[in-house]
């Protein structure tokens, strides 16, 4: 996670791993449904406390015949990975749980990107 200067919340953490579509849904407060909206779990290693995530457009992540990889190889997770990396963006953390929450969508969509509420 790195820190971003949000118009609406200031200095905020950054989330990284949701795709341009989601990104700009949310900035525009379009309203998607869990129909929309894919997301991808990578495991971690053993005992680790971070394990990367990626929160979709449902059409990208059909496009991109992502479930036809399974996510159970280092090397599956560099080609998973390698795939998404012109597809993936930031958004102000506060932006993105506050949508999740306003939308009334599940919280899978907060955990699986990592964030943490203190």
């Amino acid at each position: 996670m790195g820190l971003v200067d949000c118009d609406k919340h200031g200095h905020q953490g950054l989330v990284w791993g949701i795709s341009n579509e989601v990104q700009q849904n949310i900035l525009a407060d379009v309203s998607m449904t869990t129909g929309d909206i894919a997301y991808i779990q990578i495991p971690g290693e053993e005992f680790s406390y971070f394990q990367p995530g990626y929160v979709l457009n449902k059409k990208l992540y059909n496009s991109l015949e992502l479930e036809k990889i399974p996510v159970n190889t280092k090397e599956n997770i560099d080609i998973i990975e390698a795939v998404l990396k012109n597809h993936i963006t930031g958004i102000c953390i506060k932006c993105y749980t506050e949508y999740i929450e306003r939308h009334n969508l599940p919280q899978v969509l907060i955990d699986v990107l990592g964030i943490r509420k203190l």
